[in-house]
């Protein structure tokens, strides 16, 4: 009797061992996982207390782009923008050079006398902004590397030279109330033009002669002195594709969308408000044709339900994810069965009651 049941538990432990290999093939493997790629993040939004405006300089050692903010010195920007416009900065030398800064901007005698920008230079200074912290981004007191910023000889004083910072350091500058951060220059351009810029004359060269003399002077006197070619200002982005110009027609051709914006919105209310009376008309109409279809509707919903459990339920169940097995468990999870089987038989063979069970 005891062999009996020994040679039966041998049966049922067979059967079992088949049926959780059989198991362990069938069930789905766990644990997936997912790799999300970082997302670069995007452009920050434009701050509508500064509109800005890009200018690209071409210049001996290669072009640079700066963006112009109006919003952290409007008076500064606005000159400099018109300076550009005026084609001011053309063939101007680099005169200035030291651990800190780049200066630019004089230019000779009878050139500033021209009528094109008589009286935004020498004879029209613009007056100083207010100290800035450009809306979080620097602080007051301090400029930083990148920023332009005017050069002057007291307050009210700034008209059409100028400087950039190249290595602001512990210098005491951006103090003077003339010092007032108005653009920066965008990338790498401080790296890759501004900084190759020759060094070697240092400050030696005086910014009187040069507007007495020109640039003749300059370039016999100097010959490895840079210059800034030219200047130009990009086109602004809008949403129609088209260009901007400078602070002020900026803003007025926003104010003219919006204006026209507001325009089209007062004319579809309006014809939204013609519109009511008809459409009151023929509510209770809408509303009689929609009760009358309703039993076919319904139906028809009925239909398309019964049709979509039916696919769910004859579906084919989706194939296993590709890797989710290695090669020995796929060779484990084959053996097992033939094994098990092969025990079944063995058994079978030897014991009288597994064969009257079977």
């Amino acid at each position: 009797m005891k062999r009996r049941n020994r040679a039966a538990a041998l049966c049922w432990a067979a059967v079992a061992a088949v049926a959780a290999a059989l198991l362990q093939h069938a069930r789905p493997a766990a644990g997936y996982t997912v790799t999300i790629a970082p997302v670069a993040p995007g452009p920050a939004a434009a701050d509508p207390r500064d509109p800005t405006d890009r200018v690209a300089c071409a210049t001996t050692t290669g072009e640079f782009t700066v963006r112009v903010h109006h919003g952290w010195a409007p008076h500064g920007a606005r000159r400099f923008v018109a300076l550009v416009r005026a084609g001011y900065f053309t063939d101007i030398g680099l005169f200035r050079r030291n651990h800190w800064i780049v200066q630019f901007g004089a230019v000779a005698t009878e050139v500033s006398r021209d009528a094109r920008w008589r009286a935004m230079t020498r004879h029209g200074n613009i007056p100083d902004d207010p100290d800035t912290d450009c809306f979080g981004r620097c602080r007051k007191g301090r400029l930083f590397d990148g920023a332009l910023s005017y050069a002057g000889g007291g307050p009210n004083t700034r008209a059409a030279q100028m400087f950039v910072v190249h290595h602001q350091g512990h210098q005491p500058i951006g103090h003077e109330p003339w010092e007032v951060p108005f653009a920066e220059v965008e990338g790498d351009g401080l790296d890759r033009v501004v900084r190759k810029w020759y060094a070697g004359y240092g400050e030696g060269v005086d910014q009187g002669t040069i507007m007495q003399k020109g640039n003749a002077w300059l370039r016999a006197r100097y010959p490895k002195l840079d210059y800034i070619k030219s200047c130009r200002v990009l086109p602004r982005p809008t949403a129609s594709g088209g260009g901007g110009g400078d602070g002020v027609g900026g803003d007025v051709a926003a104010a003219a969308t919006s204006t026209a914006a507001a325009t089209g919105t007062t004319m579809a209310a309006a014809a939204a408000v013609a519109a009511k009376p008809a459409a009151a008309v023929s509510a209770p109409r809408r509303e009689a044709e929609g009760l009358r279809r309703a039993p076919a509707a319904a139906t028809q919903e009925l239909a398309a339900a019964a049709a979509a459990a039916t696919a769910a339920m004859t579906a084919a169940p989706p194939p296993p994810p590709p890797g989710r097995t290695s090669t020995a468990t796929a060779c484990v999870i084959a053996v097992l069965p033939l094994l098990a089987t092969a025990a079944v038989v063995q058994l079978v063979r030897l014991s009288p009651a597994c064969r009257s069970f079977f």
